[in-house]
């Protein structure tokens, strides 16, 4: 399924590009401030962010907010953005962040060891990954990618 906000900044990654109980490993390329247009009914409008880009090839940089921004001077134990390229972090889903008055889904970081959640028999994502594995839309590598797999998950078909 197609989440409508990946169309609205397609440039950037964002909550939406995660499915549910989903988390990344991805690594730091480099993290620089840039020029973000954003798409408003009421008119573009530009300002400047910073931004992290990742080595691997798949994912779309992620413009750091302050609380991300944090954490990662956190994880890599320096605040200065010059340290950051070559350090792995994990990005997941926060279902519960309060925005601009209302609580809604964030794009979080953690540590990269954390990035991987244990697929669980029973749960509504492992059912979902054993369906896609076997209509053949996703591999085992990929769930792997992503995914503790448990001892008896269906392999590729």
């Amino acid at each position: 399924m197609t989440h409508w906000k990946k169309y609205q900044n397609p440039n950037f990654i964002g909550s939406w590009a995660l499915e549910e109980g989903e988390r990344m490993q991805v690594t730091i390329k480099e993290a620089v401030q840039e020029e973000v247009h954003n798409p408003d009914p009421k008119g573009s409008k530009t300002k400047e962010c910073l931004v992290l880009h990742f080595k691997e090839k798949n994912v779309k940089p992620m413009i750091l907010n302050v609380t991300n921004s944090k954490k990662v001077s956190s994880l890599v134990g320096s605040p200065y953005i010059e340290d950051w390229p070559g350090n792995r972090i994990g990005l997941y889903v926060d279902e519960k962040v309060k925005a601009f008055g209302k609580t809604t889904r964030g794009l979080r970081i953690c540590a990269a060891s954390q990035a991987k959640k244990e697929l669980k028999p029973g749960t509504d994502v492992y059912k979902k990954a054993v369906a896609k594995l076997e209509a053949g839309k996703t591999t085992i590598e990929k769930i792997k990618k992503y995914y503790e797999v448990p001892d008896g998950f269906p392999q590729q078909r």
